[in-house]
């Protein structure tokens, strides 16, 4: 099932739709939209922006596990209404709020073609348009204010590091409740006047081969992911699928969002080239939702580049890591060590960000306002920069990002990091079999013990394909850090990830330790 939408389409529905928000009393008011991916969610998204509604993306309740995601979202945000579709309706039960029954909105309800279009609404550039509330994989979920100034401010700056105009063809499966799809696979492309593609991002993750032949067929020029994107491509698209592909027009891969290993994507260039994928096309960058979305990147056509960086090894050593790139335009980056003082080129620290594009801080709910951040400050140029919890280093006024701060792990005095020794493993020519990996350290009799997850394929798994792997992981891990782990491997699907598909670490220590990894590895081996 595909829909197709025209600007001068989108211009009149949009303009319907917001009139009908104004209509209803939503403008300055905070409403959920928990709709499924494509056209509908796009046009109620624009007619919030029109109506100067301040929009919370959530997902789509279509089970369990989301619906509670949303009750705990709605009990926070306290909007106005939530607006879903009819499926959505019927899973909803009522919901209360202190001011009363929470208005739960049909969004097919919303086009009523007796409100003629209008034009958007003005209004001061730094109130709220958007609440994005971050998925939970770093810290508790919190519900990060973007302002309308903040959305062009970025708009721009992707417009800008992407080299996009309106000849941009952007195919991509991101959920668009996210900011890396709301904002990049949305937003960008109506910005600067192209094309956007939109895939449902569970038919990716079932058949990764659809996202190469929608580029292939839509002749994308920008389309991308998190790494772990382009790992499921070059683990299980065929050879001979990908060959009868041309990815030649693909000129921006994109790869953020989480860490990026240079070994999966040299992998991805290397399976895609009979279909004449450019690996100079791969474009690491860097963000975050407190920043809105893009941060820094590396220009288009520079490719994957290494650069040497001080605290990722263990005990501190000098490491290769991959660039992200150069700041965008009118952002400014700090890298602060713990004590507040500014780090020379190359120390790894603290990242800090600022700029036209950083949110003033998080939803209040309760008296819907703005909370601005507590780790914040402003140097002697007026300029306020944000904490961004990850650790990095600038080498040569490119950003190296290395891990987050809350995933170091200290074992025997030694100071490791999760990204590091997931990746070490993932790239090791043993680890074939492998499909992720999950490192954290865990409290024992004698300190903190490593502890390190890793899944695999779950045939192969069933047929005990793991215990001697297991074996020689270990040694990788004691050969490459000097401490001998608590290694576990486990079928695919076990480890929690976030609804972007990111694997969140704190939940899988807090799973392996109350036996619900175990228990699920022992139920899918049977």
């Amino acid at each position: 099932m595909s829909a197709r939408l025209t600007y001068e389409g989108l211009v009149s529905e949009v303009g319907s739709m917001a009139r009908r928000l104004v209509a209803e009393g939503f403008s300055g008011k905070a409403i959920v939209i928990a709709l499924p991916a494509g056209v509908a969610f796009v046009k109620l998204f624009l007619a919030c922006l029109w109506a100067r509604v301040i929009v919370i993306p959530a997902p789509y309740p279509g089970n369990a596990q989301l619906l509670n995601r949303l009750y705990t979202l709605v009990a926070d945000a306290r909007p106005a209404a939530l607006v879903t579709d009819a499926n959505g309706v019927a899973r909803i039960p009522s919901l209360s709020q202190t001011e009363g029954p929470l208005r739960i909105l049909d969004v097919s309800s919303l086009g009523d073609e007796k409100f003629p279009s209008m034009e958007p609404l003005a209004g001061a550039g730094d109130a709220p348009a958007i609440v994005q509330y971050t998925s939970g994989s770093t810290r508790e979920p919190r519900g990060v204010v973007v302002t309308h100034d903040n959305l062009l401010a970025n708009q721009y700056m992707m417009q800008f590091a992407f080299n996009h105009d309106e000849n941009c063809v952007g195919v991509n499966w991101l959920p668009h409740f996210h900011d890396m799809g709301l904002l990049g696979a949305i937003l960008q492309a109506p910005f600067v006047g192209g094309l956007a593609v939109l895939m449902d991002p569970l038919a990716f993750i079932q058949k990764p081969i659809r996202w190469l032949s929608a580029i292939d067929r839509f002749r994308a020029t920008t389309a991308g992911g998190p790494c772990f994107a382009y790992e499921l491509c070059a683990r299980h698209c065929a050879p001979e699928d990908i060959a009868k592909l041309d990815l030649s027009s693909w000129q921006v891969a994109v790869c953020g969002a989480e860490p990026i290993r240079r070994a999966t994507l040299d992998a991805f260039a290397a399976k895609c080239a009979s279909a004449s994928f450019e690996p100079r096309a791969l474009t690491p960058c860097y963000g975050l939702a407190e920043a809105t979305l893009i941060v820094s990147s590396v220009k288009p056509g520079d490719g994957v580049r290494e650069l040497p960086a001080s605290g990722m090894g263990p005990n501190g050593t000098m490491t290769l890591a991959v660039s992200c790139g150069s700041p965008a335009p009118e952002c400014k980056i700090l890298v602060r060590a713990a004590d507040g003082a500014q780090l020379p080129d190359g120390e790894a620290g603290e990242i800090w960000v600022a700029g036209p594009h950083v949110s003033p801080g998080v939803w209040n709910g309760e008296h819907g306002r703005v909370t601005p951040f507590d780790d914040s400050f402003v140097d002697n140029a007026g300029h306020r920069f944000i904490a961004t919890g990850d650790l990095g280093a600038l080498v040569t006024g490119e950003l190296v990002p290395l891990d987050r701060l809350k995933d170091i792990i200290i074992v025997y005095g030694q100071k490791l990091h999760s990204a590091d020794i997931e990746a070490t493993l993932l790239s090791h020519p043993l680890s074939a079999e492998l499909l992720a990996a999950c490192a954290f350290s865990v409290e024992a009799a004698k300190g903190d013990q490593l502890v390190v997850l890793c899944e695999m394929d779950r045939k192969r798994f069933r047929k005990g394909a793991a215990s001697e792997l297991a074996a020689e992981l270990k040694k990788i891990v004691a050969e490459s850090f000097g401490v001998l782990p608590q290694l576990e491997i486990v079928p695919y699907g076990v480890l929690p990830r976030t609804t972007s598909g990111k694997i969140q670490r704190s939940v899988s220590k807090s799973e392996w330790l109350d036996g619900r990894i175990a228990e699920a590895s022992r139920l899918m081996k049977a």
